[in-house]
């Protein structure tokens, strides 16, 4: 029996209160019920949502005093352990609730009776029905395409579940001067998402092995290079990596001198840190992809393979995939027109379309765990969504709640905005002015971006290929917070925003 004066609802979200009977002929359960009163009313001080849950005898219920004080109460006529996993689908909504009350039960003076609860999807909805015009945004995306900042795009909006807005815009590229003309941008058009890679596949493969218990995030880099010893890189932990506070630089060009996943890790290992970890944060593309490798260490499972079988299919999330860098023996592509090109790059001396444009991916085969990744913008907000809801999305819970969490909070907010793989907003942010400070990121090379914002309950995604035809043209720095500014004010002029 717990002891009542240690009784705590610190560190605690909801409150669950259970008790157990055995319902055969013959048993007779023993309860301390002046005790369990007790517990009972010390927990519905804590101010937290409470729920009460009466497994075998639903008449025990009379015997618990303030009961009326929890926030649901489930009956269960039974205690074993399927019950016990149907209740739990219940409170999370992954499964309605119809039953009826076979029996009359009184309480006190009060009559239990019986509630409908609807089953939820915990999925992004999309009604064709209720694609709202934003003729602000859509004015903002048509100017910068005029002034080939980016050739088209693909902007989503989802607010409170709901898509609200999902449109393309432009073209794959810009007319040829032959007068050929380019495909014709779409809502469910694939683009290289490049280092949404970071927070659309790694982040989550690296935090859901963590709650499986297959890594820990204080494990450190020695743990998984044991060659290494204690010192640095040795003693970066998967949470420096994870919020680029790890000491490792921005960026290398490894691509020039060595080929091939584990020749480019050695490289990432051997390079020498740019400051001491901990006491800063700098964006770094080496740690994530070295967090791609651990992942492939871990599950013994090529990263596309284990992002595709436990993150992406679980979801439902079809579009997000990666394109392994093998050509055919002409040495083009396949899946040449699978998304928009993303320019002309010396190294391959050819356009690249339909495989990843950062170089140092296409070096280790087109999968890693900082850029790789490709697919649509419903897509990417419903990986947004999953966090959105704390973990839950497509009918399961992928993360626990509290790493959930965990993942969009400031890891050091004495160091720097950055989360745990996300970004979070500053006086200067590409989110604009309007994004709440609780809001989180991340922004791609080749021109995506998301944002998403709790206290608003929105998500905004816009998928572009801004390094066609000029990688060095940056002028999109312009267009993302003036976009998430005239969506914020559209939806307000809706109603659909404070």
């Amino acid at each position: 029996m717990a002891d009542i004066g240690n009784i705590s609802g610190d560190n605690a979200d909801l409150i669950l209160f259970s008790l157990y009977s055995r319902t055969f002929g013959g048993h007779r359960s023993q309860f301390q019920w002046a005790r369990i009163n007790k517990i009972f009313s010390r927990l519905t001080e804590s101010g937290l949502p409470i729920v009460a849950l009466i497994f075998g005898n639903p008449f025990f219920i009379s015997k618990l005093n303030n009961w009326k004080r929890s926030d649901a109460l489930f009956l269960l006529y039974s205690y074993v352990e399927s019950s016990q996993l149907a209740v739990f689908d219940a409170i999370a909504s992954f499964k309605p609730v119809n039953g009826q009350l076979p029996v009359k039960i009184n309480a006190g003076r009060s009559r239990i009776s019986a509630s409908s609860l609807p089953e939820k999807s915990y999925t992004l909805n999309f009604d064709t029905n209720v694609n709202r015009e934003l003729p602000e945004a859509e004015e903002a995306i048509a100017k910068a395409i005029v002034q080939r900042i980016f050739p088209g795009g693909v902007l989503l909006i989802a607010h409170k579940g709901e898509v609200v807005h999902w449109k393309g815009y432009g073209k794959y590229d810009y007319d040829k001067p032959d007068g050929l003309q380019a495909q014709r941008v779409f809502p469910e058009t694939n683009y290289d998402l490049a280092s949404l890679t970071k927070v659309l596949a790694t982040t989550p493969a690296i935090l859901r092995l963590n709650d499986l218990g297959q890594i820990k995030l204080t494990d450190r880099l020695s743990d998984f290079y044991p060659a290494l010893g204690h010192d640095w890189p040795g003693s970066v932990s998967i949470a420096d990596l994870l919020a680029h506070q790890s000491g490792f630089p921005a960026w290398k060009p490894f691509y020039e001198n060595v080929s091939g996943t584990e020749a480019v890790i050695q490289s990432v290992l051997k390079t020498q840190p740019e400051y001491d970890p901990g006491i800063l944060a700098v964006y770094s593309d080496l740690g994530f992809i070295l967090l791609g490798d651990i992942i492939t260490r871990v599950t013994g499972e090529p990263l596309d393979i284990y992002c595709r079988n436990s993150v992406f299919q679980p979801l439902g999330l079809h579009s997000l995939h990666y394109i392994p860098a093998k050509a055919d023996e002409t040495g083009i592509i396949k899946q040449k027109t699978s998304c928009p090109p993303t320019g002309f790059e010396k190294f391959r001396n050819r356009l690249i379309q339909g495989e990843v444009n950062d170089a140092n991916c296409f070096a280790m085969g087109g999968m890693a765990g900082h850029a790789g990744l490709f697919g649509n913008a419903l897509d990417a907000a419903a990986m947004g969504q999953m966090f959105l809801n704390r973990g839950i999305y497509n009918r399961r819970r992928f993360l626990n709640f509290s790493t959930a969490r965990q993942a969009v909070q400031p890891f050091k907010p004495d160091i720097s905005r950055r989360a745990l793989g996300w970004d979070m907003p500053d006086a200067e942010s590409s989110a604009g002015k309007y994004f709440s400070p609780q809001s989180y990121g991340h922004l791609a090379f080749t021109g995506p971006s998301m944002w998403i914002d709790p206290a608003k309950d929105l998500i905004v995604v816009f998928l572009c290929n801004r390094t066609r035809p000029d990688p060095n043209n940056n002028r999109i720095r312009e267009i993302r917070p003036l976009l998430h500014d005239t969506v914020i004010l559209s939806l307000r002029r809706m109603g659909l925003l404070d």
